[in-house]
């Protein structure tokens, strides 16, 4: 593991650590940015590394099907920020953000689908997010380019 970290004495001290670790076969990268302004700690992360979770492709030859596994790399990106009000600190916050865009190569339209959501326990988490479909109106998605909408939900488990 390789670590390079740059510090700054300014009044909002800005830490940036480059993180390197694994063999060739599992290399990951990530930055982090780290800094104390206003009294909010705030951080910013990404991660570049390869996916957990193989995408399985599939190869016909003849009669013959074979399912290969292929282990693709993906970046990750997510903060943190954290403050004391008073005898209240509100700090490692479990949210989350999504955003997950489907374009349709063919009619050029999609739908971008940004959600954040709130885990208050292991048991019961809520979520906001949207769907703002554009495009062409004769496409699968851009049909519905007025229609855009907002949803909220919650789980409860028990």
């Amino acid at each position: 593991m390789r670590r390079l970290a740059i510090k700054s004495s300014t009044s909002a001290s800005v830490l940036l650590a480059i993180i390197c670790a694994g063999s060739s076969a599992s290399f990951a990268e990530e930055v982090r940015v780290s800094a104390f302004a206003g009294g909010w700690d705030i951080t910013l992360d990404h991660l570049y590394h390869y996916n957990d979770n193989p995408i399985l492709y599939r190869q016909i030859s003849g009669t013959q099907v074979t399912i290969i596994p292929e282990y693709e790399r993906t970046h990750l990106v997510g903060g943190a920020l954290s403050n004391a009000f008073g005898d209240y600190i509100f700090a490692n916050e479990t949210w989350k953000a999504e955003i997950l865009l489907i374009k349709s190569l063919n009619d050029g339209d999609g739908v971008v689908r940004p959600k954040i959501s709130h885990e208050f326990s292991s048991n019961m988490n809520i979520r906001l997010g949207a769907d703002v479909f554009y495009g062409d109106p004769d496409g699968l998605y851009g049909q519905f380019d007025e229609q855009d909408r907002i949803t909220v939900g919650f789980e409860w488990g028990f």
